[in-house]
């Protein structure tokens, strides 16, 4: 028998996947939020993409979809408690937290949470590889990009120290 998490990703996929989006990571939990004018804890996916997140929750009679674009994403935060991890996102206007997060696609959900940190300010109408072979020719403004990253808190000085150290054997 399958997964909740890979039923949940297979009915997303069947009808809600654009043209060349392909799903990167994917974590189960509760959304805690305004979903379409309810409020409470809803049982659902949170799905990374090659385009954008999406909140996709499962009911009894339909689904509620929620998309955001990477380059709406202003701030990650993300913690580990008791009953589980928990994911707490900003986009203009908007928050998206889930929590109790036990099941997830990847080894660990610190790749799920890399995925996002990744694709923040990535524009939606660029895949991710058309991005990077753009911006290869401007290095230091790329570096320039990382540290505004880091100063916001969305990189770690490790990964920061890490990316420079990638572009900088570039040139």
């Amino acid at each position: 028998m399958a997964k909740k998490i890979d039923k949940l990703l297979d009915l997303f996929e069947k009808d809600h996947l654009e043209p060349n989006e392909t799903p990167l990571a994917v974590v189960k939990g509760d959304y805690e939020g305004v979903a379409i004018g309810e409020y409470g804890p809803k049982a659902g996916i949170l799905i990374a993409t090659n385009q954008r997140l999406v909140l996709f929750i499962n009911k009894l009679i339909g689904y509620e979809l929620e998309s955001f674009p990477y380059s709406s994403i202003t701030s990650l935060e993300s913690s580990k408690k008791f009953l589980g991890h928990r994911i707490r996102f900003f986009t203009s206007g908007n928050k998206c937290t889930m929590s109790h997060i036990t099941e997830h696609r990847l080894k660990d959900i610190n790749g799920f949470i890399k995925q996002i940190r990744n694709n923040m300010g990535v524009s939606p109408s660029t895949s991710l590889n058309e991005t990077d072979q753009n911006e290869s020719d401007d290095i230091p403004s790329q570096i320039e990009k990382l540290s505004h990253l880091k100063l916001k808190g969305i990189l770690t000085e490790e990964e920061f120290d890490s990316k420079k150290k990638e572009l900088l054997a570039k040139l």
